[in-house]
């Protein structure tokens, strides 16, 4: 089940740490118990009122019902009592609000996006220590607004996107001459930025004791701005992942243009696709699920099997 994005760090304490236990404290274990066995005797009271009701409703009203039971299983989750594990695993303080008075962009959110981003990755970096999740998702939106902290053009999407003029191997396969390398500057000052966070995530996660069992997934949904292509998308893992993957490298894929053919046209015979899809697949057999395809593509071959060389 999707669930949806929360802007606000508080809000991200509350859900991760607001039933939280540490383990040498008595007295909340204490109060979390009472908590757990008053909230669980109310869903169970709820649970059985809907299940009576269940057998009156026709299938489509009935799935609505198994949606709701679902809902309150995952809210059961919540109100049990989470003990601390792990060495270094600490309640973090709570995100400071005053940090960040506003949150939305286009709402005055503007000026506080690297402190909403920063105590975003605190509070991941802790939850993984904790054990609270496994799971984690962080999307940093763009800098496209006036006196954005690295003095880009207010429209990112027109003035560094596409102005960018790529060189013939970064170019889609349809190379104009040798690109501007001047155009090459904002993009270059635009993502060292969001690297940079996926630096500071990696620092915060490896003083905690968590970072070698980790995958740290980064990618971007194009290669070349400047003419939305999905083409040689630049991807980065890093992490320990129990040393199942093999690090510290870099592997040249087949779409990055091949010097026997420069111009990497989809219908030349020297050009052959490496997809998406075999990387999520080794990432998911990399943390044990038994996946063999991903997605969806007229040739088989594409969405079968994992990215070879990774182990």
């Amino acid at each position: 089940m999707a669930l949806p994005k929360i802007i606000d760090p508080v809000q991200a304490f509350n859900t991760l740490f607001g039933n939280f236990v540490p383990a040498n404290d008595p007295a909340a274990a204490a109060a979390a118990a009472r908590e757990r066995v008053l909230g669980t005797s109310v869903l169970d009271f709820i649970k059985g009122d809907i299940a009576r009701l269940r057998g009156r409703l026709a299938p489509p009203e009935q799935q609505k019902l198994d949606q709701h039971l679902d809902s309150l299983s995952d809210i059961e989750k919540q109100l049990s009592g989470m003990t601390a594990s792990g060495p270094t695993c600490t309640v973090p303080a709570m995100p400071d609000a005053s940090q960040f008075p506003k949150l939305r962009q286009y709402n005055g959110g503007e000026p506080y996006f690297d402190a909403i981003t920063n105590a975003h990755i605190a509070l991941i970096a802790n939850a993984f220590a904790c054990d609270l999740t496994r799971f984690a998702t962080l999307f940093m939106g763009d800098l496209s607004y006036m006196g954005n902290p690295l003095g880009l053009p207010a429209d990112n999407h027109g003035a560094v996107a596409h102005t960018y003029s790529a060189s013939p191997v970064g170019a889609n396969g349809t190379p104009v001459g040798a690109g501007d390398p001047a155009t090459w500057a904002l993009l270059a000052k635009f993502n060292r930025y969001p690297y940079s966070k996926v630096a500071l995530l990696m620092q915060q996660l490896d003083a905690l004791g968590v970072l070698d069992n980790t995958l740290i997934y980064v990618t971007s949904d194009m290669g070349n701005p400047a003419l939305h292509s999905t083409r040689n998308v630049p991807t980065v893992l890093a992490g320990g992942v129990n040393g199942i993957f093999r690090m510290g490298r870099r592997l040249k894929m087949t779409p990055d243009c091949p010097s026997t053919s420069p111009w990497c046209a989809p219908g030349d015979s020297t050009f052959t696709a490496t997809t998406n899809s075999h990387l999520l697949i080794s990432i998911a057999q990399a943390f044990g699920v038994q996946l063999a395809t991903f997605g969806n593509q007229p040739n088989p071959a594409d969405i079968t099997g994992p990215l070879s060389g990774l182990t």
